[in-house]
């Protein structure tokens, strides 16, 4: 008899016992992936005498909390977006909340290569990536997805559950809601809001105190829902082969926190579990143990690939913080935030343990922009109402402000809620300016495309390009250095209003393929008067632009809106008479109702609420935001942006209506 083949001995074998048979058991855990919505570091185990987390805390105690782990947003679809691939999302094109992007053929969900080596994959059941999920994913993603579905016991399984119960929307006045979600509770593992204290920058009020206790009884709910899921390892034997993960994907959803880059709305809970038999597999700090080391969220995807030994595909952008072959510790993280809902702002951040540095491309625009979803909260509401008509601290008042620094350095060790911006403390000047320097080539090596309109962003182009592949190209290094540097320049502090114009027409030019404008158009300020070229050779192929603004800047809506804002934020910072903003305002108007790109319309009602008076043009504004109305269903536009587009212009009416400008 002829001796057997060995690919045919390989594949008999698989057949009898999988690929995760019993000697690939032994070498490969199980992963159980518990995360939550909208919580910082509120539990017993990091030092909160309000929280109410036995479950929690015991995990910690039998394995690693890490009390630097942040996420690199502060909205839940980009975190998700970065933690799946482990590239983030700037890169991918998925920084806006609630996008759609294509992923490019080389970038996978890290899950897929988990199940090309023989994982079992489910998630349940919450997605939310800004892109579709390729169909290689999940082997199931569902409200009914657990590891348990599985056919074969012995197949290892990474699988993914979500709580729900933390999030923004239990505090947004459905009572309904929130009491489903605490109603298990017993009446002693409810918080006393009497016992509350508020952080510095929210004001000391009932409404204020009750919302944060209620955000404590849900953490405590949360606490019942972990204990489940470790009761059903434990039941089914596999708690010592089982690796747990606990997380949230970002900050506490209570103002301030949510949505913006300060550590209650980054910073997050992070506690890893690791059974005995794969201790070699875990951090250094050991059972009970504290890890100071920095981890980001974009760290995820391939620190799970390394724990099953995998290799990390070279264009994941985070490192592994668990498995084999650990790299250095980081020594810094990065933070991005792009449109939310129907607002936009662009903010980039990076943190080290003792300090971070925020850098705002959109100064001109205040913190609370009115966001109709978190307007919605009670302490939102309470702390608007106490800062406009109560005697509100310099803490409470600041996040009110009409306008934002380009730059902000905080010291986390000394103001750990970020209060104390340093950026212009002389003494700190190395520390702001290293940490620039970081974020600035951070940006430059992933190409943030958040400093790319959105309407930019349309995919593929007509040249057949991904946003991912923009600055990939050939000549894409020296084309996004500057835009970076035309983005920089327009907005850092003290900023002269012909530099910034100068710096906002390349950022245009940036964008724009060498046919797309005509070499023989002119830098032109007013009649009379030339700008000065921008700094790389932009202004050999410059844009006609009269600053009046009598319509023409406005043909190119994206570069018209940044004009725009621009030339209003001065004339604000010199308290210029409203007839003066008039041609601005006639401009931005005009576009609402325009056949440009939704996300265009979107921004330019952006620009018009800045206005910190909408009455003085109400002639204007009131006809344009009924056409406004009349082309979105004419069109029949549907999806988030014109959504979001129709509660922009809900709120400029409902400014008009409360100022009186105009008739109703």
């Amino acid at each position: 008899m002829k001796p057997a083949n060995a690919a045919a001995i390989a594949m008999a074998m698989l057949l009898v016992s999988g690929p995760w048979g019993p000697a690939g058991a032994a070498d490969r855990p199980n992963i159980l992936w518990l995360s939550t919505e909208d919580i910082s570091c509120q539990l017993g185990c990091y030092g909160d005498p309000m929280a109410k987390t036995p479950t929690l805390d015991g995990l910690a105690a039998q394995g690693v909390r890490y009390d630097n782990a942040c996420t690199h947003a502060p909205v839940c679809s980009v975190v998700r977006s970065g933690v799946i691939t482990g590239v983030y999302p700037v890169s991918l094109g998925t920084h806006h909340h609630r996008s759609q992007a294509k992923l490019p053929p080389e970038v996978r969900c890290f899950t897929a290569y988990l199940r090309d080596a023989g994982y079992y994959c489910t998630n349940n059941s919450k997605e939310d990536y800004n892109f579709r999920p390729p169909r290689d994913a999940w082997d199931e993603s569902s409200g009914a997805a657990h590891w348990r579905n599985r056919a074969d016991a012995r197949q290892p399984f990474f699988a993914v559950f979500n709580y729900a119960g933390t999030h923004e929307s239990r505090f947004r006045g459905d009572r309904k809601l929130y009491e489903r979600t605490v109603a298990g509770l017993d009446p002693e593992d409810l918080a006393d809001a009497a016992a509350i204290v508020p952080p510095p920058y929210h004001p000391d009020t009932p409404a204020v105190r009750q919302t944060w206790a209620e955000y404590y009884n849900t953490i405590a709910a949360l606490d019942d829902w972990v204990a489940d899921h470790l009761r059903q390892l434990d039941e089914a034997g596999l708690a010592e082969e089982t690796i747990v993960v606990f997380w949230s994907d970002h900050g506490m959803s209570l103002p301030r926190g949510k949505r913006w880059l300060y550590d209650s709305g980054v910073k997050i809970p992070l506690i890893v579990r690791v059974p005995e038999k794969y201790k070699r597999l875990a951090a250094p700090a050991g059972e009970g143990g504290v890890a100071a080391e920095l981890v980001s969220s974009i760290d995820f995807a391939p620190t799970m690939l390394n724990l099953a030994g995998l290799p990390i595909p070279s264009y994941m952008q985070g490192r592994p913080f668990l498995g084999p072959s650990r790299p250095p510790e980081r020594s810094h993280t990065y933070l991005h935030r792009d449109r939310i809902d129907e607002r936009y702002d662009i903010l980039r951040g990076v943190r080290t343990k003792r300090f971070k540095y925020i850098r705002n491309f959109m100064p001109w625009r205040p913190y609370t922009q009115w966001m109709s979803y978190g307007e919605a909260s009670p302490i939102m509401q309470a702390w608007r109402e106490h800062a406009s008509g109560g005697d509100p601290t310099p803490e409470q008042a600041a996040f009110f402000a009409r306008t934002k620094p380009a730059e902000e350095l905080y010291d986390l060790q000394n103001d750990p809620h970020e209060t104390n911006n340093l950026a212009e403390n002389k003494s700190y000047e190395p520390v702001r300016k290293d940490l620039a320097a970081w974020l600035q080539a951070w940006m430059q090596h992933t190409k943030d495309l958040g400093l790319v309109p959105e309407s930019y962003l349309a995919e593929p182009t007509n040249e057949g390009v991904l946003r991912y592949e923009r600055f990939r190209r050939i000549g894409g290094d020296t084309e996004y250095q500057l835009l970076l540097n035309s983005a920089l320049a327009s907005t850092q502090p003290g900023v002269s209003d012909e530099a910034g114009l100068n710096a906002v027409f390349a950022v245009y030019l940036a964008m724009q393929t060498p046919a797309d404008v005509p070499a023989s158009t002119l830098w032109s300020v007013s009649e009379g008067h030339r700008m000065p070229a921008p700094a790389g050779g932009a202004g050999r192929r410059g844009v006609e632009i009269d600053l009046t603004l009598r319509g023409r800047v406005f043909q190119t809506p994206t570069l018209g809106i940044a004009v725009a804002e621009l030339l209003l934020a001065s004339a604000a910072k010199a308290e210029a008479a409203p007839e003066s903003a008039e041609p601005v305002i006639q401009g931005l108007a005009s576009l609402l109702s325009t056949k440009a790109d939704v996300h265009d319309r979107l921004q330019a009602a952006n620009a018009l609420d800045v206005l910190p008076d909408l009455a003085p043009f109400a002639e204007q504004l009131r006809p344009a935001i009924y056409d406004a109305r009349r082309a979105l269903k004419r069109r029949a536009e549907k999806g988030s942006a014109a959504r979001n587009l129709r509660l922009c212009l809900d709120r400029l009416e409902q400014r008009l209506d409360e100022s009186g400008g105009g008739p109703e």
